[in-house]
């Protein structure tokens, strides 16, 4: 536990903005600028106004307490006091600190990861569709509404297998850990070919790969571990099939031709 001391309302000011403390014990009568203005100044500085501060006095007046809490202070404890209850306050509020520290933290953490998730979503020209382990869709991006002819709002907590119904068979059960039915486990990452339904009820030939996310925090580092959570990966490949098709009927015209022109040149060397 470091702790500094202010011999003034102005050197406490200066302390604070150098460097923040966790709890700030504040002393009413001070030489110069008392406790009240101290605590204004501290408050109005965006660097330390969330900074929990105690008001330690003599003044025990109710508008003297009144007046502490209005500034923005957490508590307030009058002289005489007794060692142990300043100690028992100061442990309250550095534990409350240190829970709004992590809430803070974690708030962070969800909101960095939901714009870098965002942007990458927006930019993908595949469908990208997060899935929960129940296989609950989380989020659809702009491409998997242009494939699906859903929009996401649609989308957002429905079942996978609305679109692609062959994701509740047991081929898939395993991809999606704490499946119940689980029985044997799958490479995850694996590219299947399969039907999509539109929203206009039409079938669409797809690729699908699933992946998990890993957001297990490093060792020794302070993040939040987060719930399992899937990609599907999904490209419409109805343009590759077509053209594939193509190739096929054109090689099968190309192989009739040969075949039509052995023939007749082996009728003509008759």
């Amino acid at each position: 536990l470091n702790i500094s001391f202010a011999t003034s309302g102005e050197n406490a000011v200066k302390l604070v903005t150098l460097d923040p403390p966790d709890l700030i014990l504040l002393d009413v009568m001070m030489p110069g600028m008392d406790g009240f203005e101290t605590c204004q100044k501290i408050k109005k500085n965006a660097l330390s106004k969330h900074i929990p501060i105690i008001f330690i006095s003599a003044l025990n007046k109710a508008e003297d307490l009144l007046n502490g809490f209005s500034l923005g202070a957490v508590d307030y404890i009058t002289k005489p006091f007794q060692a142990e209850e300043v100690l028992a306050r100061v442990n309250t509020h550095l534990r409350t600190r240190k829970l709004l520290k992590e809430k803070d933290l974690l708030i962070n953490q969800v909101v960095n990861r939901d714009i870098h998730l965002s942007a990458l979503m927006e930019s993908m020209q595949e469908g990208l569709i997060m899935l929960d382990r129940h296989r609950v869709i989380r989020s659809f991006n702009p491409a998997a509404e242009k494939i699906f002819g859903y929009d996401s709002s649609e989308m957002i907590g429905k079942k996978f297998e609305c679109i692609i119904p062959s994701i509740g068979s047991e081929e898939f059960e395993n991809y999606f850990e704490g499946h119940p039915d689980a029985k044997r486990s799958h490479p995850k990452g694996k590219n299947f070919i399969l039907e999509g339904t539109h929203k206009k009820g039409l079938t669409i030939p797809l690729e699908l790969s699933i992946s998990q996310i890993d957001f297990s925090p490093k060792e020794g580092s302070q993040e939040f571990e987060f719930e399992n959570i899937f990609v599907g990966l999904v490209r419409d490949i109805s343009q590759r099939i077509e053209s594939e098709q193509k190739i096929i009927e054109a090689r099968e015209i190309a192989e009739k031709a040969n075949k039509a022109k052995s023939e007749f040149l082996a009728n003509m060397s008759h």
